[in-house]
């Protein structure tokens, strides 16, 4: 069997588990020390100062590394892959991330960040990658909505970047250096990760736990790297020990993620994410909160361009999520209208069904009223149907109710309406016709049953005392006359 098969294979089995399971059943405990041990470590951090709050750093670092890759090899096989691929990501942001706090165990200050700047770019395309791939496993396609949701996070992403460190390299360029370079770099690797979390929030997997714990992993390193872009571009004397802080929070939700990734859930059609909702109305509010925010006192003014560009992202953001909301709401009524017709239609042959057959009953009969019109219903059963069934088998029959079906709306075109009763039964709406011009059209209809197929036939014209239920009746009577005559004929006796 093909690679290609046997993974689809193994996706598909492992949806077929009961919902809400987790995979080792020892995963749990794993998961719940994780995260005392995250908070723990978190708690260490805020308490100690310098050299401890580096060892903080670097033991959560390297938990979460080991944690992830405990998740990512019990991950779901058709998946697995695609968690080792953002292991490697994790691992190499580990190391970038370690090697800097380190050095920045005596006085706080690292004056070269060009190597660890260089992995974590790496890292950013791993994880994105890996992202994208895990979303494409689960059902993501392209469209409309997660482009704009893209152009929407990446406006954003880039706006704030320009607060924080763009218009620094601006007002004063003599002083880009390095540092501003890699700081201007983070945040469009974070906008990477965005996207493809967007993109996995458009997938069958949005509602999955693990999910959102690679969303809030990603929204926790921008944070982290744009106050890092505070301290590189020389607004913040020292790194704000709520950046490493950050991070350490974006490994965490990392791991979170790939230990929960071994987590089936209920599969849902729907693919509207609250989460994409949430990402998509932070990226609206979030450049001028960071503008707002009380930052440090900056070395050089605001560079003039700021508030215009910022009122131009902004007007484009809200342009661009008001469309995002107009194609939701269309989506909606267009799923409203397939449901409508869903329930109003025969599966199989297409036609109404006997619940949307009576109301086109009950408003014939209704206009016939007001018009004074004659009005016909007959009831129609192809002959030995059974036999056919055991003869060609039941696709077949299939096949011959789909054809008699199609042929006798086509015939009835213009003249009446047609809708399915039950199996092999069949009622003829016929407005303006009565007694011999009845039997003519319903002739007709005998003329153009399929694979030299006969029906049997009741008629009945409506009378003043009848109601929907009577008429069928009467129709009713006719056909069970018209089978005992011989049937493959139409006979009108009550």
């Amino acid at each position: 069997m093909p690679s290609g098969q046997l993974t689809s294979g193994a996706v598909r089995a492992d949806r077929a588990r009961p919902a809400s399971t987790w995979t080792p059943r020892w995963m749990p405990a794993v998961f719940v020390a994780f995260v005392l041990a995250t908070a723990a470590a978190q708690g260490l951090f805020w308490i100690h100062q310098d050299g401890a709050r580096s060892a903080c750093f670097v033991a959560s670092r390297v938990l979460s590394v080991l944690a992830f890759a405990v998740g990512a090899l019990t991950s779901r096989r058709g998946f697995r892959s695609d968690w080792l691929t953002m292991f490697a990501a994790i691992a190499l942001w580990a190391v970038a991330d370690v090697s800097v706090a380190v050095r920045t165990t005596g006085d706080q200050v690292v004056r070269d960040w060009l190597g660890s700047g260089v992995m974590s770019m790496g890292a950013f395309v791993l994880m994105g990658i890996g992202a994208v791939r895990l979303a494409r496993r689960d059902g993501f396609a392209l469209g409309a909505s997660v482009a704009l949701d893209s152009v929407i996070i990446s406006l954003s992403v880039a706006m704030m970047w320009w607060i924080v460190v763009g218009q620094e390299m601006a007002v004063a360029p003599g002083a880009v250096r390095v540092g501003l370079l890699l700081a201007s770099v983070s945040p469009a690797g974070d906008a990477l990760l965005l996207v493809a979390a967007s993109a996995l929030m458009s997938s069958r997997a949005s509602h999955a736990l693990s999910s959102r714990a690679l969303v809030a992993m990603s929204v926790a390193a921008l944070a982290g790297d744009l106050g890092f872009g505070l301290y590189i571009s020389g607004q913040a004397e020292s790194l704000p020990p709520w950046v490493p802080a950050l991070w350490m929070l974006q490994f965490a939700f990392a791991a979170m993620a790939a230990m929960l990734s071994g987590r089936t859930v209920r599969e849902t059609s729907s693919r509207t994410s609250s989460v994409s909702i949430v990402l998509v109305l932070l990226a609206l509010v979030a450049p001028p909160l960071v503008l707002a925010l009380p930052w440090p006192a900056r070395a050089t003014a605001l560079h003039p361009a700021t508030f215009p560009a910022l009122v131009a992202v902004t007007g484009t953001s809200v342009v661009l999520a008001s469309w995002r909301v107009l194609m939701l709401l269309r989506r909606i009524e267009r799923q409203a209208e397939q449901l409508a017709a869903t329930a109003r239609t025969d599966e199989l042959t297409q036609l109404p069904n006997r619940r949307a057959g009576d109301r086109i009953l009950e408003a014939a009969i209704t206009s016939a009223r007001r018009s004074a019109e004659p009005l016909s219903l007959a009831l129609l059963d192809l002959d030995h149907f059974k036999r056919y069934n055991d003869t060609y088998g039941h696709q077949q029959g299939d096949r011959l109710l789909r054809a008699a079906a199609l042929a006798w709306s086509t015939e009835l075109e213009g003249a009446g309406e047609i809708y399915r009763f039950g199996g092999e039964e069949f009622v003829v709406v016929l407005p303006a016709l009565a007694g011999e011009q009845a039997e003519e059209l319903m002739g007709r209809l005998h003329e153009v049953t399929p694979r030299e197929q006969t029906f049997s036939a009741g008629l009945a014209t409506l009378r003043p005392d009848d109601d929907a239920v009577a008429l069928v009746g009467r129709a009713d009577a006719s056909l069970y006359a018209a089978k005992a005559a011989g049937r493959a004929r139409t006979m009108i006796t009550a």
